[in-house]
């Protein structure tokens, strides 16, 4: 996905690119290039979660211009793509909780149709009731784990299907604090 503006002032404009309110700078995925009278935000690979409200600003001491656009996405045959989850940097070192203490695991999940999705814990699908409660939004799941205990640590794995595919992401999970031998 491409967007392109152009601009004129003087003093010369300092332009800024924004995704729902949060600036963007070049990354592996997004190229931010502001060059003479144009600059132009490029996204690789574009996903549904690059969906939203892109801005460019324009400022000098002059005055403040800005555009808007909505950026959303369709697959090959109207609203669909296979599931795709994305987990929070953080989670690829694993997580560490205290005994006793909530668990609160949360990702991304993307795809339409609206992915079913689904939590492991060391292989085995959790049941929610009791300690368990999960929330599924459009964009996000949820796993809540009440007052943690040594059995909750190891694998996490969440799997989010749709009739377009699945996704499946995991990691690790450590639970710290006096060991009960009774």
């Amino acid at each position: 996905v491409e967007f392109l503006v152009a601009f004129r002032g003087h003093p010369t404009p300092k332009v800024s690119w924004y995704k729902d309110g949060f600036e963007i700078f070049s990354n592996r995925r997004m190229r931010v290039v502001t060059e003479e009278e144009q600059s132009s935000l490029v996204i690789f690979q574009a996903s549904f979660t690059d969906e939203g409200e892109i801005k460019c600003t324009a400022t000098n001491r002059a005055g403040h211009s800005v555009t808007k656009a909505k950026l959303k996405l369709e697959g090959e045959r109207g609203e669909r793509a296979p599931p795709s989850i994305r987990l929070p940097r953080q989670y690829e070192e694993g997580l560490l909780f205290e005994k006793d203490e909530v668990i609160r695991l949360k990702v991304s999940v993307a795809g339409r149709p609206l992915p079913r999705v689904t939590w492991f814990h060391n292989g085995e699908q959790v049941t929610f009731g009791g300690r368990y409660e999960v929330n599924n939004t459009d964009k996000t799941s949820s796993l809540r784990v009440m007052e943690a205990r040594r059995a909750d640590r190891g694998e996490y794995q969440v799997k989010a299907t749709n009739r377009l595919g699945e996704d499946v992401a995991s990691f690790l999970v450590t639970i710290t604090g006096q060991i009960d031998f009774g």
